[in-house]
């Protein structure tokens, strides 16, 4: 898209469908669209896998609050994880494909960071929910307060970066992806991908074991994805601070 560098979220939305309405009647003009807009139709096909998966799991908190258990239908759910694996990998590739076409635009990089937000802000809180009726259940479980605290943190730390970059769009400030946020979201996707893993694989970290296997190594990644995050909000600070702080 030529025009919408300078528009927020909403705004680019409308003239990215505008566009593509436009480009409708002709061949060479929907050609033309796919190619400048390849890495913008990446990111917005993982926003939309994203509300399925959050469709996913309010689907099993529902059936805990109808059923006192969570019911996973095991093809639901390999195909929830093959959503979020591809979330991961269009994460990387729509960047990439806008860099070697010499694509990139402002609106590209805000849809990018609004989807990453998008996915795992959301899957943070269910995953909290989940913990919290595991908690119910054994209150001496540490290692339960820990990863409910530090997914309390992870999620909080998206809210800020959502709220810097939702500033930052509206200041026109130049925000780039760093490698923290980057590895930041690979580490979020390889959380939801082995959490959502463990509820096919009976007696890992579901409701009734008593295993700890599970929720060690969820701990672990969300200590390094929650390192990683900070890294990437104080990246924002330390290149935009001043400008967010005096506007």
């Amino acid at each position: 898209m030529h025009h919408n560098d300078e528009n927020g979220f909403f705004e680019g939305l409308f003239c990215f469908f505008k566009n593509l309405r436009e480009s409708m009647g002709s061949r060479k003009k929907f050609f033309s669209f796919l190619r400048r807009n390849i890495p913008n139709i990446l990111t917005l096909s993982r926003i939309f896998a994203s509300f399925f998966i959050h469709s996913l799991m309010m689907g099993a908190l529902y059936s805990f609050f109808v059923h006192r258990q969570i019911v996973w239908d095991p093809s639901l759910t390999k195909i929830t994880i093959c959503l979020v694996i591809y979330a991961q990998v269009s994460d990387f590739i729509d960047g990439l494909l806008a860099w070697l076409l010499e694509i990139e635009t402002e609106w590209g990089g805000l849809i990018d960071r609004y989807a990453d937000k998008i996915l795992n802000t959301p899957f943070f809180l269910w995953m909290i929910a989940f913990y919290i009726i595991i908690l119910a259940s054994n209150l001496s479980n540490i290692l339960v307060y820990l990863i409910i605290a530090f997914l309390l943190a992870l999620a909080t730390l998206e809210v800020i970066l959502a709220w810097y970059a939702h500033k930052g769009s509206q200041l026109k400030l130049r925000i780039k992806p760093s490698w923290a946020g980057k590895i930041k979201m690979f580490l979020e996707c390889v959380l939801a991908t082995v959490w959502l893993i463990g509820f096919l694989v009976p007696g890992i970290w579901n409701l009734n074991s008593s295993s700890q296997e599970g929720m060690k190594l969820i701990l672990v990644i969300l200590i390094l994805a929650t390192f990683f995050a900070l890294g990437s909000a104080y990246g924002y600070y330390k290149d935009h601070g001043r400008e967010l702080s005096i506007r």
